[in-house]
């Protein structure tokens, strides 16, 4: 029995990792369904951090950083 409750920053994680992997954020869903069950994000916090992801936005680090390269 799986005793581990993910973190919001784990799970951000795990979905990098899998975007890297070339996986499409409802595949990334799909499997952290499968490992994480109802411990999991949504299928809509899966496409939000996907979203950020491909402007570049992986931690809120990288949010300052973009921003400054814009101005």
């Amino acid at each position: 029995m799986n005793t581990y409750a993910p973190t919001e920053r784990h799970l951000r994680d795990v979905l990098i990792f899998l975007y890297n992997m070339k996986k499409t954020a409802t595949e990334a869903h799909q499997e952290l369904v499968e490992v994480y069950g109802e411990e999991s994000l949504s299928l809509a916090a899966c496409r939000k951090f996907y979203a950020q992801f491909d402007k570049g936005v992986f931690y809120e680090s990288d949010r300052k950083s973009t921003a400054k390269q814009v101005n």
